[in-house]
């Protein structure tokens, strides 16, 4: 049976001069270039794949691979492959063909030099959504197959078994929130996954202890890429920068607002992507505050004898340290307690003073050795 591929090739390299038409279409005809990236392996194979987003109205690709092999293929193939027995520098030439007439569009090249691949996978994010799962999203600029790949407790990556040829693509994917989970994403075809993968990002789970001086966040990270920055955020807005204490430590914080739920997340940012904790949230226990309860302190009292606010009694709950002081107007103390329960009657050395207003200091000291200090006045009334 003839085979016209050759006849084309016969007339494509020697341009037979009694075809004037031939390499000419009508008008009409699709001559656009093709688009196509060109992908090398150290081991001299290559793989041209053309650009699946260029429509064209060709019925053949033909590729030119330089050493002499022309390649036929139908135009609805996505890429030609070729080894080349002598790796060295080529020119790689291909263009598009209408069946009706032999004629071709305009031919494309490039250049064929071994395992160079500019363009690479990039993991964008890398978020807990829960305490089991993460979303990741990456791109994939030569849009190949890639594949997500985990690192294991053994020091190797296996496959998680999610792979996509989308430009963009966002995972779900199961995690340990109890240790730090490593992935990353590379080529499926064995000799392009060492020149097309990305970086390994590694979650770091953040763990929030209750201690007598604080909240104590502590974390541990697999892997830490050079340059990468460590942060913990606190209540959404970065608080600290941690990198300088590596990928295991702890830090503690004692700046706590009583009666308030402080959160926290650890952020990894490298050159190319993220990743970002499950919140940690902890309500200021009142242990940790200067007073454990709100402490009442009367604005008057009226010493008469009716039974009622005869005496000046502070009410609450302090730490282990407290102290009031109540002075006159001329600042002469006319009344000093270290104990709450303890309660002033308007004497002094038991001698009724006179109504007006008497100004007081309290000292309170928390567990953490944390001195405050309140001040006022109380009215007594006669």
């Amino acid at each position: 049976m003839f085979d016209r591929s050759w006849l084309l090739f016969f007339l494509l390299i020697f341009q037979v001069p009694f075809l004037p038409s031939f390499g000419q279409c009508p008008p009409g005809n699709d001559t656009l270039a093709l688009k196509a990236t060109l992908l090398t392996c150290s081991d001299g194979s290559a793989k041209l794949i053309f650009d699946a987003q260029q429509p064209t109205a060709y019925d053949k690709h033909w590729i030119d691979w330089g050493d002499g092999s022309l390649v036929e293929l139908p135009s609805t193939a996505r890429f030609g492959t070729h080894t080349y027995q002598n790796p060295v520098s080529r020119t790689v030439t291909f263009w598009g063909m209408h069946t009706a007439g032999f004629c071709r569009g305009a031919k494309a090249s490039l250049t064929y030099q071994t395992a160079k691949i500019t363009e690479k996978p990039v993991l964008h994010q890398f978020s807990m959504e829960s305490a089991a799962t993460a979303e990741l999203s990456f791109s994939n600029p030569l849009k190949l197959e890639v594949e997500l790949l985990r690192l294991t407790d053994g020091g190797t990556f296996e496959s998680t078994g999610r792979t996509s040829k989308q430009e963009t693509e966002q995972i779900r994917v199961l995690v340990d929130s109890l240790k730090s989970t490593c992935f990353k994403v590379q080529a499926t075809e064995s000799c392009l996954a060492p020149l097309y993968q990305s970086e390994v990002l590694c979650s770091a789970p953040l763990q929030l202890t209750a201690q007598p001086t604080g909240n104590q966040l502590s974390w541990r990270i697999a892997q830490l890429p050079a340059g990468a920055k460590v942060t913990l955020e606190k209540d959404r807005t970065a608080w600290r920068d941690v990198t300088s204490l590596g990928a295991q430590a702890t830090a503690l914080d004692d700046n706590l607002t009583c009666g308030r739920e402080h959160c926290y997340r650890i952020k990894i940012s490298t050159a190319t992507g993220t990743f970002m904790s499950l919140e940690r949230c902890r309500h200021t226990p009142a242990e940790l505050c200067g007073v454990l309860s709100p402490l009442y302190i009367p604005d008057a009292f009226s010493p008469n004898g009716d039974g009622i606010n005869d005496v000046l009694q502070l009410k609450g709950e302090v730490g282990s340290d407290f102290q009031m002081t109540i002075f006159d107007k001329w600042g002469t103390v006319v009344f000093h307690t270290t104990t709450l329960s303890a309660t002033w009657d308007g004497t002094l050395n038991n001698v009724s003073l006179p109504p007006g207003q008497y100004p007081y200091v309290i000292k309170l000291q928390d567990s953490r050795g944390k001195v405050s200090r309140r001040t006022g006045a109380v009215l007594l009334m006669r």
